[in-house]
């Protein structure tokens, strides 16, 4: 049972700035609040989602089997291209050996990552791209809007990223998380809720900060006070509607909670979109969601993992001669740390940069 706009709105009132209230999105955010805080309330955007990658996965999936007839001639039965799909959506699957980069086993992994890579990507690149945000169009990729990716854990860049409208990968909060989840929820809001544009919003939603200095929401359990003199912070709205710890936790330093089936928390909605009852509504949906939780599982954030996203980078190739040789000064070591600190790889239309929270002697 989530909560109604009503509920949501006291809430707002009580931590957020009067001018907040008098904001002309102010309602919008209420029924943001309110529409994410309930699973139930979502399941239609979700089978939308889910649809659209059906759509762009029978598209490429008829441009193989034309391909394969023009190559050996005659037909294939349907009943062969059912046996091919199941085929190729296995060794999709199990493509994940003790190295990412170790040679493929199978001489269909090349057709399977054809079939079935980027189909949420893809999917919520073109809605981003017509729904306000600043997505660039990358050459070679068809229709394809990559967005930026988020590693390790920004501040002041992080605000900056909303306020340009971009779009991210979060690649820093870890696989429970989820590199989607964000993405996702933003898709949902956009098409459940009428009255505003969803690059609009993302936009606007760093100006909000807390009237006080609040604790961790297990902190704040014992705290006679919702706001705090001394210790804790001032939290954005960002973290109240999109970024809540989950159930189970994996953010404890955040100030609000997410129940389970709260979907305002994004470990929450990646482990609703992982667990078995929802593969019947949400087939591709989930096994997407299944598949980036095991690849990130095995994948590290390391430097040569972003020297590979952003290969022409001055900093990233210093960053990965460090790592590979070993740390000689105070410098080298402060360079080596500074991925924690969090980054923006840039992926633009004409070139792939990389934005620093704090790099070193910049």
């Amino acid at each position: 049972m989530g909560q109604s706009v009503e509920e949501v709105k006291t809430e707002l009132e009580q931590l957020f700035s009067d001018k907040f209230a008098a904001s002309p999105y102010f309602d919008m955010y209420c029924q943001i609040g309110a529409y994410l805080s309930s699973a139930d309330n979502c399941q239609r955007e979700l089978q939308r989602l889910n649809d659209e990658m059906q759509v762009i996965l029978e598209h490429r999936l008829a441009d193989i089997r034309v391909r394969i007839v023009k190559e050996v001639g005659g037909t294939i039965a349907q009943e062969a291209l059912a046996d091919l799909f199941g085929t190729l959506a296995g060794v999709r699957t199990n493509r994940f050996g003790t190295s990412l980069d170790a040679p493929q086993v199978s001489s269909l992994s090349k057709l399977a990552k054809e079939l079935f890579s980027k189909l949420l990507s893809d999917v919520l690149g073109r809605w981003e791209h017509d729904n306000g945000f600043d997505v660039d169009h990358s050459w070679m990729l068809g229709g394809r809007r990559p967005a930026d990716i988020l590693i390790g854990n920004p501040k002041s860049l992080f605000n900056l990223q909303l306020e340009s409208g971009r779009p991210f990968k979060d690649l820093g909060a870890g696989a429970q998380h989820g590199e989607f989840t964000h993405r996702i929820q933003w898709y949902l809001v956009g098409n459940a809720l009428e009255g505003f544009k969803a690059g609009d919003l993302y936009k606007d939603i760093k100006r909000w900060i807390s009237r006080g200095k609040l604790l961790s929401h297990q902190a704040s359990l014992s705290s006679p006070t919702l706001f705090s003199t001394e210790e804790g912070h001032k939290r954005y709205l960002w973290e109240y509607l999109f970024d809540r710890d989950g159930e189970p936790s994996n953010a404890i330093s955040v100030a609000f909670l997410a129940r389970q089936g709260d979907f305002r928390g994004p470990s929450n909605l990646a482990a609703y979109l992982r667990e078995p009852p929802h593969e019947a509504a949400f087939p591709l949906l989930t096994w997407c969601m299944r598949d980036r939780y095991t690849k990130r599982l095995h994948q590290a954030f390391d430097a040569a993992y972003m020297l590979k996203k952003a290969p022409k980078n001055s900093q990233l190739k210093e960053l990965a001669k460090i790592f590979e040789s070993g740390a000689q000064t105070e410098q080298d070591m402060a360079k080596m740390l500074a991925p924690i600190d969090g980054l923006f790889i840039r992926r633009g239309t004409f070139r792939v940069g990389v934005d620093w929270q704090k790099w070193p002697g910049k």
